[in-house]
């Protein structure tokens, strides 16, 4: 059925004063006597709460680590790749490295071509 009927003890826990012609405030929960056993579970229960945030920081400073050794290799990688890089841009030419390159004059080192006139084209034999 598309539209159930509540019953009244459904309609306690659902409205937050319980049903509206009945007017009475709860009456307060009374406190479990404090037994042996009642301690002991109590003691138990968080005995395993303890157990379970301590594994999980556990986890948590394992990953940590791992983040932090990630961080340091990829630092380390980055600052042999810009060494290479500076050494590579340091490095002199192979042209630079020939004394007798300097001693050729730029003007020979840099021919510029031929120009040829109009008139060596025009009257071409």
């Amino acid at each position: 059925m598309a539209n159930e009927v509540f019953q009244e003890e459904e309609l306690k826990y659902l409205l937050p004063f319980g049903p509206r012609e009945n007017h009475e405030t709860p009456a307060p929960s009374k406190k479990p006597k404090l037994t042996i056993r009642y301690l002991h579970n109590l003691i138990t229960e968080l005995q395993q709460q303890n157990l379970l945030l301590a594994q999980q920081v556990h986890d948590l400073e394992r990953q940590l680590f791992e983040c932090r050794q990630t961080h340091i290799e990829l630092a380390a990688a980055a600052e042999q790749q810009a060494l290479k890089e500076s050494e590579t841009k340091d490095e002199p030419d192979s042209f630079h490295d020939d004394q007798e390159a300097f001693r050729i004059s730029r003007s020979k080192r840099h021919q510029a071509a031929k120009k040829v006139s109009f008139w060596s084209v025009l009257f071409r034999f």
